[in-house]
Order: C-alpha cells, then sequence, then structure tokens
C-alpha cells in the first residue's frame, strides 16, 4: 500500500485515539495495522519515512499527555469524593394469554421472551473522598509540600546535650549453696 498524506492523516488521528504499544501505552501494533488494512512489514517500511514516523511519534505525546490529563482528573474526582447518577431500569416479563375461539375460554397463559420496562428510576450515588487517591496526588502534583516518604535527617545534639550518657554496670553472679 502506497504511503499517502489520508493515509498518514488516518493513522495520526487512530493513534491520538487508541495510542500505540510499545512506544507509548495503548493498543498492539496487529491492532493498528489492522485498523489501517497493512501488514508489520508496511508499517515497518513506513516507519523509516520521516513523514510517517514524525507525525505517528506526535500522535502518541498527544495520547500519552491525554491519557495522563484524563487519570489526573478522575483521579482528583476519586479524591475529593463525588456524585454519580444511576439510572435503575425494573422489567417485567410480558404475559401471552392465548383463548379457545369458539368457547372464549383461556387456553394458555405464559410468559413471552420478551420483557416490559415497568419503571425507570434515577438516584444518585455519592461516593466519599478517598484519602490514599488525595495523597497519591498531593504528594505528586506538589512535591514540595507533601511526602510519602520518611525522613532520615535526624538532629541529635540538642537531645544528648543535657542528658547523662546511661551507665553499664556489671555484677558477677552469685553461687548456688551447696555448689562447688
Amino acid at each position: 500500500m502506497k504511503l499517502t498524506a489520508a493515509k498518514i492523516k488516518e493513522a495520526t488521528d487512530w493513534v491520538e485515539k487508541n495510542g500505540l504499544y510499545p512506544q507509548a501505552c495503548g493498543a498492539s501494533v496487529t491492532d493498528f495495522c489492522n485498523a489501517m488494512g497493512i501488514t508489520r512489514r508496511t508499517l515497518s517500511l513506513w516507519q523509516k519515512n520521516e513523514k510517517f514516523s514524525e507525525p505517528i511519534k506526535r500522535a502518541q505525546e498527544v495520547f500519552r499527555s491525554s491519557t495522563v490529563a484524563e487519570v489526573v482528573n478522575k483521579m482528583k474526582q476519586r479524591a475529593l469524593g463525588y456524585n454519580e447518577p444511576l439510572e435503575d431500569k425494573y422489567y417485567k416479563g410480558q404475559v401471552v394469554k392465548e383463548y379457545d375461539e369458539k368457547t372464549g375460554k383461556k387456553t394458555k397463559e405464559y410468559l413471552s421472551g420478551k420483557a416490559v420496562l415497568e419503571k425507570q428510576v434515577t438516584r444518585t450515588v455519592h461516593h466519599p473522598p478517598d484519602v490514599a487517591a488525595g495523597i497519591f496526588l498531593l504528594t505528586n502534583l506538589d512535591p514540595e509540600n507533601w511526602k510519602n516518604r520518611r525522613d532520615d535527617k535526624t538532629d541529635i545534639s540538642a537531645s544528648l546535650e543535657f542528658e547523662e550518657p546511661p551507665q553499664i554496670v556489671f555484677t558477677s553472679p552469685k553461687k548456688e549453696e551447696g555448689g562447688k
């Protein structure tokens, strides 16, 4: 397949949306080749061409940065807590009744394979703030002010200045009576 400007645009749009593994987190090379209608060999040839490789690298960066932004926003939402509207739908089976044409009496009654929407209820579910998500965000977004590690710097000079050092006393063990 020939590398055209339209094919490069199609490829970059696809990579911006789906990513491309292993260069960036995202879809597999096989998925990319299938979507573009090319073989791996064709992809290898195209990657040697800067007209293709440079836009693909930029597209991968767009995918990476948009994914990071999306994850940070979801993590922020999780850290602060949020309300989520949910719809509950309740269905009931549709009853089918068959009657005898001559007598007018019911001969059969059964549930059809179709369900009928009985009612629909919208409710709000509250997701409380998540402390772990908050810690993660703060330690990564503002590491100068928020640390999630032990500080090994200790000033012991002030604590030893006024204290006497411990005294060690050695005593000999007592001999048992009647012993040797």
